[in-house]
């Protein structure tokens, strides 16, 4: 005889609840949930009485676990359990890293992993930015997505589109604000990419960050510490800086520009607080001083031709260079000792190079190739190097080793007004051109005393100066500082920041900034030209009608004859440092005539036959022309 068994099951699953009205009795299936940090078996939603009243399945909800892995990665299931609220350490697949900001993964309660501000795994943003040019294309900048260590992939990825063809010829980056920058030669000026990467494609959003360079080969190198830009400039001859810090363009300083004759090749060490360059001129050299350009000292004064292109290696404080004339590359010490030569090919177009642990990436603008040599022994890492039938004409690498931190970065709180540059010793504060340091060392002042780099002329009512940098053809306002009617003739006192205006028949004389004008004479000849002896502090006039040079003191205030019986003398010009003075006579055809300061000499130096016409002299006393 079969036993009726009666009763009821309980009221409790485990790790669970019932969620509906439910008699318990053998048989009857019952929905139910899950407690929180558990889901359900096999998706299942309802759970059965059984004979033993015992719910079937005897385990409804089972452990809830986040899965193995995550966006572009994995969890270390060694060091976690995976269950909510447990947080656990992280690996990247290849060719992504792990964000320093989310060093941990946290399981929440719905079994996903918690996923904040930013992804966990970020693309693996390290490799070179190469520059091309291509004759045809605007498409010239390329990436490298590489560990570096392997054979590089070449991609086409950048698309520039400015008003002209650019002609980049230089770059540099700024790893830790995911920033490149560019010199073009053909719009004269330095871009910046925001928010680079490696790996992205298309049509980036440029900035000028310094419109009015030269169009000649400007060399960049980017301080990642104080976040500053130095560049080289061969004609203005030059070495400057800019305040990366802000969107203030007119944060930049003439940081160096006494005895250079062609600046072209550059290279920083933020750590060491060094700057690197190349003098191309009569006396090649390899020169280096600080970050604020203090301490410049002479590296290498000898068997130098061109080096176009310097490359610093802060882990085995050495230099690398390119000499084109010399068609090497070749490495130094800091200190300019162990002098070697690595590589030397008689057919060989190097220009630019840049350094990673073992690597020398060398550019090649006669094979179009990009070179691969070991920084050791100079031996070609790669046969296979880069050939697209481009012209590269710089290389940069992108990665985080090749700019490290400092332990303390002396300008993130030291207050510059307008520019910060590291020192061994702590920071330093620059101001901008046309302003000086005050005695607090921090803030900066207009120097009114100070004679700005500029061009000053006339348009016969008004005097106005204009920024240098308009011979690069970039627009510039000018700022007229005096108004003066009739004027023919103008010449400078840099030193005393002063004019000399002639007209017809006087000469005036005024500050810069000052638009007071002083009547120095009245002639009643014919005033031809007008020259100034910084010297000795005279000033020069010819009078075309009387054939005279005339010459008055600033210290004696005497005015007398310095030559007579001339031929029409015009456009008198002062060689201050020579001590000799010339002018134009216009007799049977026009000649370039000079004599010695004390009016001795007196001699043709270019007759009617060399001329035709010539309308005015000036000197250049670098190239001494």
């Amino acid at each position: 005889m079969n036993r009726i068994i009666t009763g009821q099951c309980e009221m409790g699953i485990t790790n669970g609840y019932l969620t509906s009205a439910c008699s318990l009795v053998i048989g009857e299936s019952c929905s139910f949930e899950c407690e929180p940090g558990y889901k359900a078996v096999a998706n299942i939603s309802t759970v059965t009485c059984q004979q033993n009243l015992e719910w079937s399945p005897e385990k409804p909800c089972e452990d809830l676990l986040c899965p193995i892995t995550i966006n572009n990665g994995n969890v270390n299931e060694a060091e976690c359990n995976r269950r909510i609220y447990s947080e656990c350490p992280y690996t990247c697949k290849q060719g992504f890293d792990p964000n320093p900001k989310q060093t941990k993964v946290k399981c929440q309660v719905n079994g996903t992993w918690s996923n904040d501000e930013e992804p966990y795994c970020l693309e693996h943003d390290r490799g070179l930015i190469l520059t091309a040019r291509t004759g045809y294309s605007t498409k010239n900048i390329y990436t490298v997505p590489t560990t570096l260590e392997g054979t590089p992939k070449l991609d086409y990825i950048r698309l520039l589109r400015l008003k002209t063809e650019p002609f980049i010829l230089s770059s540099d980056g700024d790893y830790m604000l995911k920033q490149v920058y560019f010199y073009d030669a053909n719009s004269k000026a330095i871009y910046k990419d925001a928010n680079f990467s490696i790996g992205l494609s298309g049509e980036n959003i440029w900035t000028p960050v310094h419109m009015g360079t030269s169009d000649d080969y400007v060399k960049l190198a980017v301080d990642w510490v104080s976040h500053n830009i130095y560049w080289t400039d061969p004609q203005y001859k030059w070495i400057m800086v800019q305040s990366l810090i802000t969107n203030n363009t007119s944060l930049y300083h003439v940081l160096i520009h006494e005895n250079l004759e062609g600046p072209h090749a550059l290279a920083l060490d933020p750590i060491e607080c060094l700057l690197f360059w190349s003098d191309i001129g009569t006396f090649t050299k390899i020169e280096v001083s600080s970050l604020s350009g203090r301490n410049r000292k002479s590296l290498i004064s000898s068997n130098l031709i061109n080096p176009y292109s310097i490359a610093a290696d802060y882990d085995t404080r050495r230099l690398y260079f390119v000499d084109r004339g010399r068609r090497t590359v070749e490495t130094v010490t800091y200190e300019g000792r162990d002098r070697n030569v690595l590589v030397k090919s008689r057919y060989s177009g190097f220009f630019d190079l840049a350094v990673y642990k073992d690597y020398l990436y060398v550019t090649d603008l006669y094979s179009s190739r990009l070179n691969f040599f070991n920084k050791t022994n100079g031996n070609e890492s790669y046969k296979s190097s880069l050939e697209n039938y481009n012209t590269y004409t710089s290389v940069t690498v992108f990665h985080p080793d090749v700019q490290p931190t400092p332990g303390t970065a002396h300008c993130t709180n030291y207050g510059c007004e307008h520019i910060c540059v590291t020192e061994k010793d702590g920071a330093s504060c620059l101001c901008k051109e046309g302003y000086i340091i005050n005695q607090d060392k921090i803030t900066c002042s207009l120097n009114n005393e100070y004679f700005h780099r500029g061009l000053m002329y006339s348009n016969g009512s008004n005097i106005c100066t204009v920024d240098i940098r308009i011979v690069t053809s970039f627009i510039f306002n000018p700022n007229c500082v005096l108004k003066i009617n009739g004027t023919r003739y103008m010449v400078l006192d840099t030193d005393q920041r002063q004019i000399f205006i002639a007209n017809n028949t006087a000469i005036y004389a005024s500050k810069v900034d000052n638009p007071d004008l002083d009547r120095l004479t009245t002639q009643s000849g014919n005033i031809s030209g007008l020259a100034w002896d910084g010297y000795d502090r005279n000033l020069y006039w010819t009078e075309e009608d009387t054939g005279i040079i005339w010459r008055t003191s600033e210290l004696s205030k005497i005015t007398q004859i310095f030559m007579k019986d001339l031929k029409r003398p015009r456009d008198v010009l002062v060689l201050s440092h020579e001590r000799l003075i010339l002018w134009i006579s216009d007799r049977n055809g026009s000649t370039l005539e000079s004599s010695k300061m004390d009016g001795s000499s007196h001699q043709v130096v270019l007759n009617s036959a060399d001329l035709t016409n010539p309308r005015s002299i000036s000197y250049d006393p670098y190239g001494k022309r």
